[in-house]
Protein backbone atom coordinates (compact mmCIF):
# COMPACT_ATOMS: atom_id res chain seq x y z
CA UNK A 1 0.00 0.00 0.00
CA UNK A 2 3.23 2.59 0.81
CA UNK A 3 5.05 1.25 -2.35
CA UNK A 4 2.96 3.15 -5.02
CA UNK A 5 3.31 6.62 -3.35
CA UNK A 6 7.37 5.77 -3.14
CA UNK A 7 7.82 4.69 -6.04
CA UNK A 8 5.86 7.33 -7.95
CA UNK A 9 8.67 9.70 -6.18
CA UNK A 10 6.86 10.46 -3.33
CA UNK A 11 8.58 12.25 -0.39
CA UNK A 12 6.66 11.39 2.17
CA UNK A 13 3.68 9.46 3.02
CA UNK A 14 0.95 10.11 6.15
CA UNK A 15 -1.07 7.69 8.02
CA UNK A 16 -3.94 8.62 9.85
CA UNK A 17 -4.63 8.18 13.32
CA UNK A 18 -7.66 9.93 14.34
CA UNK A 19 -11.39 9.76 14.06
CA UNK A 20 -11.65 9.45 10.31
CA UNK A 21 -12.82 7.22 7.77
CA UNK A 22 -9.31 6.89 6.48
CA UNK A 23 -8.35 5.73 10.22
CA UNK A 24 -5.35 3.03 10.52
CA UNK A 25 -4.39 0.89 13.36
CA UNK A 26 -0.75 1.26 14.22
CA UNK A 27 -0.24 -1.73 14.12
CA UNK A 28 -0.96 -1.32 10.17
CA UNK A 29 1.32 1.55 9.89
CA UNK A 30 4.18 -0.54 11.07
CA UNK A 31 3.69 -3.11 8.49
CA UNK A 32 3.10 -0.20 5.82
CA UNK A 33 6.40 1.62 7.12
CA UNK A 34 8.43 -1.06 6.49
CA UNK A 35 8.04 -1.02 2.73
CA UNK A 36 9.11 2.72 2.95
CA UNK A 37 13.11 3.54 2.76
CA UNK A 38 14.83 5.80 5.18
CA UNK A 39 14.68 9.01 3.23
CA UNK A 40 11.12 9.11 2.51
CA UNK A 41 9.56 10.90 5.14
CA UNK A 42 6.59 9.05 7.36
CA UNK A 43 3.56 11.08 8.91
CA UNK A 44 1.34 10.00 11.41
CA UNK A 45 -1.97 12.90 10.91
CA UNK A 46 -4.05 13.89 13.62
CA UNK A 47 -7.33 16.02 14.47
CA UNK A 48 -7.16 17.67 18.08
CA UNK A 49 -5.87 15.00 19.75
CA UNK A 50 -4.01 15.11 23.21
CA UNK A 51 -0.63 15.64 22.73
CA UNK A 52 -0.18 12.33 25.03
CA UNK A 53 -2.46 10.58 22.63
CA UNK A 54 -0.39 12.07 19.75
CA UNK A 55 2.71 11.13 21.20
CA UNK A 56 1.44 7.12 22.16
CA UNK A 57 -0.06 6.36 18.44
CA UNK A 58 3.41 8.12 16.94
CA UNK A 59 5.70 5.67 19.23
CA UNK A 60 2.98 2.63 19.03
CA UNK A 61 3.17 2.84 14.86
CA UNK A 62 6.71 3.11 14.86
CA UNK A 63 6.38 7.01 12.89
CA UNK A 64 9.07 9.59 12.39
CA UNK A 65 6.74 12.57 13.49
CA UNK A 66 3.07 13.70 13.66
CA UNK A 67 1.06 16.43 12.04
CA UNK A 68 -2.16 18.01 12.98
CA UNK A 69 -4.88 18.66 10.82
CA UNK A 70 -6.06 21.55 12.30
CA UNK A 71 -3.83 23.73 13.94
CA UNK A 72 -3.68 23.30 18.05
CA UNK A 73 -2.07 25.65 20.41
CA UNK A 74 1.49 25.37 20.37
CA UNK A 75 1.47 24.33 24.16
CA UNK A 76 -1.10 20.88 23.33
CA UNK A 77 1.78 19.51 21.12
CA UNK A 78 5.28 20.56 23.27
CA UNK A 79 7.28 17.06 23.38
CA UNK A 80 5.44 16.07 20.59
CA UNK A 81 8.54 16.68 18.28
CA UNK A 82 8.79 16.80 14.75
CA UNK A 83 10.00 14.89 12.03
CA UNK A 84 13.62 15.80 10.60
CA UNK A 85 13.27 18.38 7.59
CA UNK A 86 9.88 19.91 8.83
CA UNK A 87 9.92 23.94 10.15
Amino acid sequence: MSRPPVEAGADAVGFVLTESPRRVTPELVRELLAGVPEGVLSVAVFREEPAAYVREMVRASGGRGGAAAREPSARRLRGVGRPRGCR
